[in-house]
């Protein structure tokens, strides 16, 4: 949200504006909604929302003053801040990591010589993972639509 915004809590974002990321963004849509929804947000109780596409879209369209708050990265939020856009932070949430993966057609000798070669850059840099990882996620997509009426 923007720095100089009377918003202090979630609750607050009732009958505001909201910026959204790309309709099938993790963060930007799925993740945000979810949070939305369990703090008692419905899409019917803000003034209007949008989906913009990319994070330094929503940030900039809030920095501007034409959305009261929005969703985006961590990353993306800490470039414009430093990039002197005036926001600030209301909330944050947990979320997945990039996967790496591989097609189905690698053999298991080289998806193993791979994870291996990986997991050796040490765990600051690449954790084993699970499909269950990702159950959050899944469930975050559903609640979307809760969140949405749909």
């Amino acid at each position: 949200m923007h720095r100089d915004s009377a918003i202090r809590e979630i609750g607050d974002l009732k009958g505001r504006r909201f910026a959204f990321g790309d309709r099938r963004s993790t963060i930007g849509r799925y993740l945000a909604q979810r949070y939305l929804f369990r703090h008692g947000i419905r899409a019917g109780d803000l003034a209007g929302y949008a989906y913009l596409g990319r994070h330094d879209k929503v940030g900039w369209a809030v920095a501007l003053g034409l959305f009261d708050a929005g969703a985006l990265k961590e990353g993306t939020f800490a470039k414009l801040v430093h990039q002197g856009a005036p926001l600030r932070e209301l909330a944050s949430f947990p979320n997945v990591t990039k996967p790496w993966v591989a097609a189905a057609h690698v053999s298991e000798a080289r998806f193993a010589l791979l994870r291996e070669s990986l997991l050796a850059l040490g765990p600051e840099r690449f954790l084993p993972g699970d499909d269950r990882d990702f159950d959050f996620v899944r469930k975050a997509i559903e609640e979307s639509a809760a969140f949405s009426g749909d």
